[in-house]
């Protein structure tokens, strides 16, 4: 079930109330906006917690760049170049939030984050076929996959974002060591 406008509106507040105050006010409106628009994309309570989390934890979402003829939106942390698209689609599937970026020294950081509520995974046989048949499309594309249970996301949602940033960091550190030798 999407989450209201409402409910994204109380998060924001929560947000701003709770992490940003003491910030220049346009820079924090602009990281707000962000935070917002990317709740917005958002197809579930879990992931709206899941990118709520990845913005505490990375403390620098920001709007980035729109894609021209949709309504998707695109969001930087640092560094300016990685990008966080919520509902990005990828082939046949599409995955709850993508993560982008170019490297220096190596292949694109594609990292592809799915939110596995009961719901929709895993409660079936034919469910969990089809998350392994994607997870293996992603992967020969070049993707890396990381699958949060929703219970992981409700109960520890900042573990979750700092699992992510800690897969985000070995990518960007890795592609560092390659281009220095």
């Amino acid at each position: 079930m999407k989450p209201t406008e409402q409910q994204i509106d109380d998060m924001v507040a929560a947000f701003e109330d709770g992490i940003l105050p003491g910030l220049v006010e346009e820079f924090e409106a602009q990281r707000l906006e962000g935070l917002r628009a990317l709740l917005l994309e958002c197809d579930s309570p879990i992931e709206c917690k899941l990118a709520y989390a990845l913005a505490a934890q990375r403390g620098n979402l920001m709007p980035y760049d729109w894609v021209a003829g949709t309504k998707r939106k695109y969001f930087a942390v640092l560094p300016a170049s990685l990008q966080i698209i919520a509902q990005y689609p990828i082939g046949r599937y599409r995955v709850d939030f993508a993560i982008k970026a170019p490297l220096w020294n190596g292949p694109s950081l594609q990292i592809a984050i799915e939110c596995d509520g009961h719901e929709f995974h895993e409660r079936t046989k034919q469910q969990a076929a089809r998350d392994r048949s994607k997870d293996r499309l992603l992967t020969q594309k070049g993707w890396t996959v990381l699958r949060f249970t929703g219970s992981e996301i409700h109960n520890k949602p900042a573990e979750c974002a700092k699992d992510v940033s800690r897969t985000v960091e070995t990518f960007l550190i890795d592609d560092w060591r390659r281009a220095n030798g």
